[in-house]
């Protein structure tokens, strides 16, 4: 089946495939290829290459950065922001220093429910006229993904403005190896922050100014203990860095998310970064949760000294 069109709303058309597995797919061509570099893949299209989409749409943004649903017919509930603040401080004898530290901030808001990115991620592959093609993995039409299905196709139609659902007797050759174009990892070495700072500059200026020197003060605490290697997320990871304390088995990772908390994951490098977005996220993969409130050094440092 083919669909062109901006957008699909109703999804009856999914009936002919419940209980089956689908793809959705685009052939490959040239005309392509500044739409594919847009969204993250190499200009040499290899085969294998996998990426998560960046954002360039409501459909893309929830793939890659999940959605919350705001509950307006609740009371509203007290939130509180930390946030890093300068101010002048007496110091006596008419004088005055300035002091930065971590405030608390309350504020009011409607309850809300996160919900976690779908994270599907799309691949070059081809099929058995050795045709390369633009697909995802295989996905079960059934109830339980009959929202993310919608959405993929939504998001192949904000990327091409057209997508096929095909099924598995379609022949597509997967190669034996993938190669995700998900994490770049900086520089190995133990560098001063000032240094890298410039190399996590895209990611501090992802968050909103009046969020970045909380973002600063948390990268520079983490790395001042000198983690073996710091990976920042590219396309639809854009917002997220790993830093990896291979001796500890501890990998922290930290967004430009303010008022959430740190992450602690249990799994090693070579296998986080093989996983989705969603699974990254996912609650079963977290050692633990560092709150972003005022004892937040406290509690890194003593993880990492421990």
């Amino acid at each position: 089946m083919k669909i062109c069109q901006k957008r699909v709303n109703k999804i009856a058309f999914l009936d002919e495939y419940i209980n089956k597995k689908i793809r959705i797919a685009i052939p490959y061509s040239t005309e392509l290829n500044e739409k594919l570099e847009r969204i993250g893949f190499t200009p040499s299209f290899e085969m294998g290459e996998s990426v998560l989409p960046k954002k360039i749409g409501p459909a893309t943004k929830k793939n890659a950065e999940g959605y919350e649903i705001i509950h307006k017919d609740r009371p509203k509930e007290i939130k509180i922001s930390t946030r890093l603040w300068t101010r002048q401080e007496w110091a006596g004898r008419d004088h005055t220093r300035e002091v930065t530290d971590l405030v608390q901030i309350p504020y009011e808001r409607y309850p809300r429910t996160s919900i976690l990115p779908y994270g599907v991620e799309l691949m070059i592959t081809k099929d058995q006229n050795n045709q390369k093609m633009i697909t995802t993995s295989e996905i079960l039409c059934d109830e339980c993904n009959l929202e993310l299905i919608k959405n993929t196709i939504n998001m192949y139609l904000e990327i091409f403005g057209e997508c096929h659902i095909l099924l598995p007797n379609m022949n597509i050759i997967q190669p034996s190896q993938f190669k995700k174009l998900n994490w770049e990892i900086l520089p190995h070495g133990q560098y001063p922050w000032e240094v890298r700072r410039e190399q996590v500059r895209k990611f501090i200026e992802k968050a909103s100014k009046g969020n970045r020197a909380t973002i600063d003060f948390r990268l520079e605490t983490i790395n001042s203990f000198h983690p073996d290697f710091t990976a920042m997320g590219l396309n639809g990871f854009n917002g997220y860095l790993i830093f990896g304390f291979t001796d500890k088995d501890i990998y922290i990772l930290e967004s430009t998310v303010i008022n959430n908390a740190t992450y602690i994951l249990e799994k090693d490098w070579e296998e986080l970064s093989k996983l989705t977005k969603r699974e990254i996220l996912s609650e079963n993969l977290h050692k633990a949760r560092i709150i972003h409130k005022l004892s937040w050094k406290n509690d890194i440092t003593e993880l990492l000294e421990s």
